[in-house]
């Protein structure tokens, strides 16, 4: 799925967006969520790994120490805030949350984004191999859901395709 809009533009101080998934395979990195400046991404050793850009600069990249397992539905949620940075945390019911990443290494906010992408990156093979559990996800910029799970989202610049 990819959808484009200038999400960030208006002075983003909290973004969260949650992906629900399984998987069933990881030879290679697969990308949970994939834009410009955020991803999200399951390695090759069955970890989350989250990266935060800048350009063609890396400012943030962890890795978590939970191995998952295959064919276990996960929640991933983000989370931003201008006064704790970047955190991912991890659940199998979408209740009991674990913090699996943190990183207050840089608390700017995400920049401008193109095109943003679940499940899959803009080059081939790095599809999530599994299912995405589309009712289930959002991303929210300032509390302002601009994916909901619901293919129509009352948001007149988000072209989802």
């Amino acid at each position: 799925m990819n959808f484009n809009k200038d999400l960030f533009s208006y002075g983003t101080t909290r973004f969260e967006a949650q992906f629900v998934f399984d998987f069933n395979e990881a030879s290679s990195s697969r990308y949970i969520y994939y834009s410009d400046y955020l991803r999200l991404y399951l390695t090759s050793a069955k970890k989350l790994r989250f990266m935060k850009r800048s350009g063609s600069t890396t400012q943030i990249d962890v890795t978590g120490s939970t191995v998952l397992d295959f064919d276990t539905k996960y929640y991933a949620k983000i989370t931003f805030n201008t006064t704790d940075g970047y955190a991912v945390y991890l659940s199998t019911d979408g209740e009991t949350w674990d913090l699996e990443i943190s990183s207050t290494a840089n608390k700017a906010a995400p920049s401008s984004s193109s095109s943003m992408y679940i499940g899959r990156s803009t080059s081939s093979g790095y599809y999530l191999r599994g299912n995405i559990y589309l009712k289930e996800c959002y991303i929210k910029p300032n509390d302002w859901a601009v994916w909901d799970g619901n293919p129509v989202v009352s948001n007149p610049y988000a072209n989802i395709v």
